[in-house]
């Protein structure tokens, strides 16, 4: 039987270069934005906020297909910002603190109000929050990709999933302290 996980996070919190050790470890990835593109599951573009508009269910059924067409047993990561909204056996979420996200971020040339949404989602943990009220409740881990190394993450999660100690419980990422320094 296979074990789907959802890798998500804000954007620029390490999901791809996990992703990609974790790949490396045997796990099946599925790319969803490449995927909600290929299968039809973008229907508009954002132009303000510069991102594709992409229809969640028919990007869940889609997921579906793709699991569904994939080996039966092993490792599958679904791998987006909106992983967390497919079905899957177990969440993990990237976090970054925001003033690191900042230069990732900036690093892309992405404009300050995109940029400034992305920060404020992170520090309020917006898709931890989604996952956590995931209705069928699902198992969610939590990595901080700050300054540790992503091979070392990865290893982290993957020794986590497997059951072993990997202090990734979710809640104990708190860019509190840091966001208060914005005020």
């Amino acid at each position: 039987m296979s074990r789907v996980v959802s890798l998500t996070g804000t954007p620029g919190t390490g999901k791809t270069t996990i992703a990609g050790h974790l790949a490396g470890m045997g796990w099946q990835t599925i790319e969803l934005t490449e995927l909600a593109r290929r299968q039809g599951a973008v229907v508009g573009r954002d132009e303000n906020r510069q991102t594709d508009e992409v229809d969640v269910d028919l990007l869940s059924d889609a997921v579906a297909m793709e699991v569904r067409s994939l080996p039966t047993v092993g490792n599958i990561l679904l791998v987006s910002h909106l992983s967390h909204l497919m079905t899957c056996d177990q969440v993990v979420v990237l976090r970054t603190s925001p003033r690191t996200l900042r230069q990732r971020l900036e690093a892309r040339g992405w404009p300050e109000s995109k940029v400034r949404e992305n920060l404020e989602a992170e520090a309020v943990g917006v898709i931890l929050v989604e996952a956590m009220e995931l209705e069928p409740a699902v198992p969610v881990l939590e990595a901080d990709t700050t300054s540790e190394g992503p091979d070392v993450t990865a290893n982290r999660i993957a020794n986590a999933l497997d059951g072993g100690e990997a202090d990734l419980e979710a809640g104990r990422v708190d860019w509190s302290e840091e966001v208060m320094e914005w005020y």
